[in-house]
């Protein structure tokens, strides 16, 4: 598929890659904020409005959507509320943290903590940023359980437009390329 973003420039520096994308109408979005200006890694955040603190040099904020094909071959976690944006990383093999906020986004995160693929900021919790930089730690760990979870998981669920090239491959294969095929009386196409 095309690109839906712009390519990812993460901050200068060394360290594990944090992608995410929260809103910043999040109740925790400046705790999570102040949180990765503390983290060890390198973080890109994407979100329409800008946190009102004050960033640190690994952590850069952007306003424009951003490649998440990109991003997730890039990145070592992925922090993000939207499901959809959670199961493109988990997708790609990358370990999520998840701050749910809604019932949907906690139902959803509940099973990602459960897979082992991830873990969940419990919404009847206060969020703290040293509880969010501990989560971040061991979520980007080499070889962590986490990371293996969620490669484990995008083996077993492959990504449906890969899973249509290869249809498509199998059936050109079947197909001759001079076979005509008839169409229907009542097809659009």
């Amino acid at each position: 598929p095309p690109p839906a973003g712009e390519a990812p420039v993460w901050p200068v520096g060394a360290g594990p890659k944090l992608f995410s994308y929260l809103p910043a109408e999040h109740p925790w979005f400046e705790v999570i904020i102040t949180a990765l200006n503390q983290w060890e890694g390198l973080s890109l955040v994407y979100s329409p409005r800008p946190p009102t603190a004050p960033l640190s040099p690994r952590v850069k904020w952007v306003n424009t959507p951003v490649d998440l094909a990109q991003a997730a071959a890039q990145t070592t976690v992925a922090l993000t509320v939207a499901p959809t944006t959670t199961a493109h990383f988990l997708l790609q093999g990358r370990p999520v943290l998840v701050p749910p906020q809604q019932l949907e986004q906690f139902l959803y995160a509940r099973r990602v903590g459960e897979g082992g693929a991830g873990l969940v900021l419990r919404p009847d919790q206060p969020a703290t940023p040293s509880a969010i930089v501990e989560a971040l730690q061991r979520l980007s760990q080499p070889d962590s359980t986490f990371t293996q979870a969620a490669q484990a998981f995008a083996i077993n669920h492959p990504q449906p437009y890969t899973a249509l090239e290869k249809l498509l491959a199998t059936l050109g294969q079947l197909i001759p390329p001079t076979t005509t095929v008839p169409r229907a009386q009542n097809s659009v196409l």
